[in-house]
């Protein structure tokens, strides 16, 4: 059988009931203790009192005093005037009391529980006041027990709703949490709440929202990678299987650069993949020192020099000495790849403009070219990683270079951007 309340609901109504135990039955228990006692010393009091102002009254006024057997015979008092002690419970002490006409003397009557008797001697008789304190005790008793009746069934009425109204949002949360463990990433909860119920709701639905996120990321992750190693993989098998059966040197040669070429990309992708994975994750072991920036962009342009001289481009270098604190491989990286970008984006015979400027205690650099520009949809896109937007600007890369330069300049607390120039192409600016 599947359970109803879990845990926690049973546990918050055995504590409001464990409350109401407390502070109801206790104190009723401990007043009934004390109220007899206190309700008996009064009705000693009252009875002995009562007895010597009806006996003095009788006695002044010459009146028998078997008539306070007339007056007295009503409810829960009667009055007896006898010649002897018949009927009380004395011990020795309080006979002799009698005997002398002192003080009344209270004790049982005829030895039943509950029923007592103020007994006093007025010259040859005895004067007894019974009064039945079981009835008058008994009535208290049944209106205390009706009144705690009530609260217990009204306070466990009580803790019973209010359990299931303060354990309601956490069974939900409770169900919602197993939802999202079977992956149910877009569930969301309503939050009318504003107190740690509400928090705890709300911190829920931005894990949810994360966990969207990072599910979404995860399955573009694995779609994106997936297709940039089948694309090489496929041209290595081919051209692989085809050089088999080939037996023209030359054909042989050209299908051999291709499976080199695909490799190389394959190599690339993946050492891509493992800095990208580094710089996330912070775990750089470089230590940082002092890099000569424009040191770095005459490297990088000698290292392209094959590209760029290949496509007869025309380079026009403005560079201010400048040099900052930074990992000097990564920052390498960064001037690398958007050189390669501007070649790879340029027609043959135009022309890249590369500057390093110092202003206002920041390094800027920006790179030009006169390559077909950038779409305003892809713009706010291409520093994601596998985006390569507008397929007319080539289908080379695998969409990992942006991300890594805008993680580099990150890192080193600066920032890059981009946009189209008026006369055509684009401008890479970073800020460090």
């Amino acid at each position: 059988m599947k359970r109803v309340y879990g845990t926690i609901y049973v546990k918050v109504v055995a504590i409001m009931l464990a409350v109401i135990f407390i502070s109801v039955v206790v104190p009723y228990s401990v007043f009934n203790l004390y109220y007899k006692k206190y309700a008996g010393d009064e009705i000693e009091y009252f009875f002995i009192q009562n007895l010597k102002t009806a006996t003095r009254y009788l006695e002044e006024h010459d009146l028998p005093l078997n008539d306070m057997e007339h007056l007295y015979n009503v409810g829960t008092f009667r009055v007896l005037v006898q010649q002897d002690t018949k009927g009380l419970t004395l011990t020795p002490e309080q006979e002799k009391m009698l005997e002398n006409e002192e003080e009344p003397v209270i004790t049982n009557w005829q030895g039943e529980k509950g029923v007592y008797a103020a007994a006093a001697r007025y010259r040859d008789v005895y004067v007894i006041w019974i009064l039945q304190t079981d009835s008058l005790f008994q009535k208290t008793h049944f209106a205390g027990m009706l009144a705690l009746l009530v609260s217990v069934l009204g306070g466990s009425f009580i803790a019973v709703v209010a359990g299931r109204k303060m354990t309601g949002p956490i069974r939900k949360l409770n169900d919602a949490t197993r939802r999202v463990a079977a992956g149910e990433f877009s569930l969301q909860l309503k939050n009318p709440y504003r107190d740690e119920i509400g928090s705890l709701i709300n911190s829920f639905n931005i894990m949810t929202r994360e966990l969207a996120s990072v599910e979404m990321l995860r399955s573009d992750f694995v779609s994106d990678i997936s297709h940039e190693f089948k694309t090489p993989l496929t041209a290595i098998e081919g051209y692989a299987k085809l050089l088999v059966d080939e037996t023209d040197p030359d054909e042989r040669r050209g299908y051999v650069q291709i499976i080199t070429e695909e490799t190389q990309r394959l190599s690339t992708l993946a050492q891509n993949i493992l800095t990208l994975n580094k710089l996330e994750k912070g775990n750089i072991p470089v230590q940082r020192s002092r890099v000569c920036i424009d040191e770095q962009i005459r490297r990088a342009l000698t290292l392209c020099e094959s590209k760029w001289s290949a496509k007869l481009l025309e380079l026009e270098l403005e560079l201010d000495e400048a040099e900052i604190e930074g990992l000097e491989p990564l920052l390498m990286q960064v001037w690398t790849n958007l050189i390669d970008n501007a070649i790879k984006f340029s027609a043959e015979g135009k022309k890249i403009w590369i500057t390093l400027v110092n202003a206002d205690r920041h390094t800027i650099f920006r790179i030009q070219d006169e390559g077909p520009g950038i779409p305003e949809i892809d713009r706010n896109h291409i520093f994601e990683k596998f985006y390569k937007g507008d397929k007319s600007r080539g289908s080379d890369g695998n969409g990992l270079g942006l991300s890594i330069v805008r993680r580099v300049v990150e890192m080193h607390n600066g920032t890059i951007s981009v946009e189209n120039r008026e006369q055509g192409g684009t401008c890479f600016t970073v800020t460090l």
